[in-house]
């Protein structure tokens, strides 16, 4: 409690601890953004995956069913290249 009085009428300390306090804000906020663009980044990894595996899934079929490669391709989004590892 001494402490705590001591600090609280002491100019210089107490703008010292002020000071402090707003680094630790803008450091917490700094992590609170880059967590925000961490998971929009994810999440867009994740759509952008979800979708690259519906095409793949197209594509077979497409080929399963006779279906050349050029049209597969087109049809599926996804590269010659991609369908020839298919």
């Amino acid at each position: 409690m001494d402490r705590l009085t001591y600090m609280s009428s002491d100019p210089e300390i107490r703008a010292e601890y002020k000071a402090r306090i707003r680094e630790m804000n803008r450091i917490r906020a700094g992590q609170t953004v880059k967590y925000k663009e961490g998971l929009a980044k994810g999440e867009k990894i994740g759509i952008e995956k979800g979708a690259n595996e519906k095409a793949v899934e197209i594509a077979k079929k497409m080929l399963a069913d006779g279906m050349n490669i050029e049209l597969t391709a087109k049809y599926s989004g996804l590269s010659i290249e991609e369908i020839k590892r298919l």
